[in-house]
């Protein structure tokens, strides 16, 4: 049996396949792309670190200027139990690099849709306005949701690129979602640990006779 703390997404992180920096990628471990995307790391940017592992993906791939579609999203399908509510977690960041280039690039706000089983759940945005390039500005993001299906995709899209080309876009990594334990399950998991509070009866005496 998988843990209820177990993520249930692959390569959430996406260190694999570890093997350098990819402009444009069109595939991804455990990911369906569509479009393309960046995988990469602080070595090809200059210094701008991941928020979990060593690898992060801009969600706007670097095609723009052969004119193909930069606007990427990322899906990856979970078993699911109908009725089980799920938490969602990842880290949220922004390309700041514009800057410095001559690339294209359609504005200082970056931002990506995160869709479940491709109905809008959230969207989320991070200005770069005046932001050092090699800050991706990282929030930690989380919501819950309870499963409809045996089956539940979890995509993030980007919004950059859309109305013009652009080559720096919404960031994401450490991607987790885990089930949230039942009270019976949490107790389980205490009393396994030796974290169960002993709670003690004291029988309260009859007073003493004058």
């Amino acid at each position: 049996m998988t843990p209820a703390w177990a993520n249930l997404l692959s390569n959430g992180s996406f260190e694999t396949p570890g093997s350098g920096c990819v402009a444009g990628a069109t595939s991804l471990p455990s990911w369906s792309v569509t479009n393309n995307i960046d995988i990469i790391n602080s070595s090809c940017t200059g210094g701008m670190p991941a928020a979990d592992g060593s690898y992060y993906i801009d969600l706007t791939g670097s095609h723009a200027e052969n004119g193909v579609n930069d606007v990427g999203t990322i899906s990856q399908t979970i078993a699911t139990q109908v009725g089980q509510q799920y938490f969602l977690s990842f880290y949220f960041g922004a390309n700041p690099q514009a800057p410095q280039f001559t690339y294209p690039n359609d504005g200082p706000v970056k931002a990506m849709d995160l869709l479940l089983n491709w109905s809008l759940t959230g969207t989320y945005a991070l200005n770069t306005t005046g932001i050092a390039a090699t800050n991706p500005q990282w929030t930690f993001e989380s919501t819950s949701f309870t499963a409809t299906s045996n089956l539940t995709q979890i995509s993030f899209r980007s919004l950059n690129g859309i109305v013009a080309p652009s080559d720096f876009g919404p960031l994401l990594d450490g991607v987790s979602v885990t089930a949230v334990p039942e009270p019976a399950t949490v107790w389980l998991m205490l009393s396994s640990l030796g974290l169960v509070p002993v709670f003690r009866s004291f029988r309260r005496g009859r007073p003493m006779a004058a």
